[in-house]
């Protein structure tokens, strides 16, 4: 009832601060806060509010999700809606997600991953979801992600290729840790990490006195698996 006359900086303050505590506490649960504003009426309020809701897997948010990230018409609740909706692809890999909503949410993430006139961060997070999949159709859209002319999207695909499991995109990440980009270097540590490229070990060891943080901690990272 209150919720309405409170001022949007301290709406912002508060969701902000419970995001913050969901990070570092991982016996607190913000999940019925999230859900109820995810019709709010200020944009960055929609996204804080998917962002409360990470760590669920309720296959009744998937169809919300997907409204949010097809028809929201603001650009932060779309770039939250499809980094969730990766959780319901890999859901749906692992079967415990229905057939015909895991369908559903890979073909959304597809039809917006195609359109061109997508927003480009929109875009990102769509193939960075999209990476779980199985489907055949995903890596020609990595590797076209890979060179593409905008760095954020190379950085997705870097992200992509990781989470894919696909042992096929190794020697692509193992290159760019020699890249002159740290953020490159970074993601793809990660991704040799993820796929378990033990001929690109040298090169990790070698990036853990790299002079970025976020290179050494993704490196460390890699080394664990």
């Amino acid at each position: 009832d209150v919720w309405p006359s409170v001022k949007p900086n301290r709406k912002l303050l508060l969701l902000n601060e419970l995001l913050q505590h969901l990070d570092s506490d991982n016996l607190v649960s913000y999940e019925d806060i999230g859900r109820a504003l995810l019709n709010d009426e200020n944009g960055e309020v929609r996204a804080l509010a998917i962002g409360l809701l990470a760590e669920s897997n309720d296959p009744k948010l998937a169809s919300k999700l997907i409204d949010i990230f097809l028809t929201d018409t603001e650009l932060a609740p779309r770039i939250e809606a499809a980094q969730l909706l990766g959780e319901f692809v890999l859901l749906g890999e692992l079967e415990e997600l229905q057939p015909a909503l895991a369908m559903r949410v890979e073909g959304c993430l597809f039809e917006v991953l195609e359109d061109k006139t997508q927003p480009l961060l929109v875009q990102c997070r769509a193939l960075e979801s999209l990476a779980f999949s199985s489907d055949e159709g995903l890596r020609p859209l990595i590797e076209e992600a890979y060179y593409s002319p905008y760095e954020e999207m190379r950085l997705s695909a870097l992200r992509a290729m990781g989470r894919s499991s696909d042992i096929r995109w190794r020697k692509m990440a193992q290159a760019e840790l020699q890249s002159p980009d740290a953020a490159m270097r970074a993601e793809a540590a990660i991704a040799c990490g993820e796929l378990e490229h033990k001929a690109a070990t040298k090169e990790l060891l070698g990036l853990l006195g790299d002079e970025e943080q976020i290179v050494r901690l993704s490196t460390i990272y890699a080394l664990g698996h």
